[in-house]
């Protein structure tokens, strides 16, 4: 590509102390300009990664940036992209009254592994065996804070910290999957 066809992309974030409005594309994350959408001029196209994240009800960040937006330009379009299109609360993302009316594009795991987007996937179950009979099932999953009370234990935990010790020692990143979020302190 000739470099007078490259586009020029500008950043637009609190945190970065950079509030960029002047290139055609801008990069922003939605606490930065959601209230905002006045100040970026008009655009077109609003490109929405981790689409599922966009509340499914109430007015929130995205609906009102999305209001506001709608002021400057009543024809900017809206694209959602996520690899989870379905809460387990609400159903799809996509419907008739959502942001997002409808999918317009999939593509599938196996696909992309196939087409070389992804690597194979490579799971190990862990060597330490836990009894799960006494969780129970909401929507098809067990229920995340019977989960999270069942694995943390400071043997499982570092067992499996060994474990991906172990197994990752000739990599270069490791994608871990956690029953919760919650932190001790040490002190």
């Amino acid at each position: 590509m000739a470099p007078d066809m490259w586009m020029k992309i500008g950043i637009y974030s609190a945190g970065l102390k950079c509030r960029d409005t002047e290139h055609p594309i801008i990069v922003a994350g939605i606490q930065s300009v959601f209230r905002r959408a006045d100040e970026l001029d008009r655009f077109d196209l609003i490109l929405v990664d981790e689409a599922h994240m966009i509340p499914p009800d109430g007015d929130g960040m995205y609906k009102t940036f999305l209001a506001e937006a709608k002021i400057v330009n009543p024809n900017v379009r809206l694209i959602g992209l996520t690899a989870t299109p379905y809460r387990m609360t609400t159903g799809t993302i996509c419907g008739p009254d959502n942001l997002l009316n409808e999918v317009c594009y999939e593509v599938g795991v196996r696909e992309l592994i196939v087409q070389g987007y992804l690597c194979k996937l490579k799971s190990k179950a862990g060597r330490q065996k836990v009894d799960t009979s006494s969780l129970h099932l909401r929507g098809g999953e067990f229920v995340s804070g019977e989960v999270e009370d069942l694995m943390d234990d400071d043997h499982l935990v570092q067992s499996a910290c060994s474990e991906i010790v172990e197994y990752a020692k000739d990599r270069h990143s490791v994608l871990i999957f956690a029953s919760g979020v919650t932190t001790q302190s040490l002190i």
